[in-house]
């Protein structure tokens, strides 16, 4: 992708530490900078409050379940939660 897109700047995600580092390492093998390519490790767990996803795996995640979820249930007739629902505690408003 660096080389269709060179101007564009690209993070890679992984839960795996010796994959990031891998990654690293080859992006640096092919002389690519910090500026246009990065790794980070990142888990997928979902958090339930908005203000503990306001980072990039959380916009991500926000923008497919957007995309997905809402126009899924919708075609459905089914409500549409979307907008990254996690687990709701019973008795607590959300």
């Amino acid at each position: 992708m660096d080389k269709a897109y060179p101007k564009s700047k690209f993070i890679g995600f992984d839960n795996h530490p010796a994959s990031v580092e891998r990654a690293r390492e080859q992006a640096k093998e092919r002389g690519l900078s910090g500026e246009q390519i990065r790794f980070e490790v990142s888990f997928a767990t979902a958090n339930d409050k908005t203000e503990d996803n306001l980072n990039q795996v959380g916009r991500m995640f926000y923008a497919a379940s957007t995309m997905e979820c809402v126009s899924g249930s919708m075609e459905s007739d089914e409500p549409s939660l979307g907008a990254q629902a996690g687990e709701s505690k019973i008795g607590e408003v959300v």
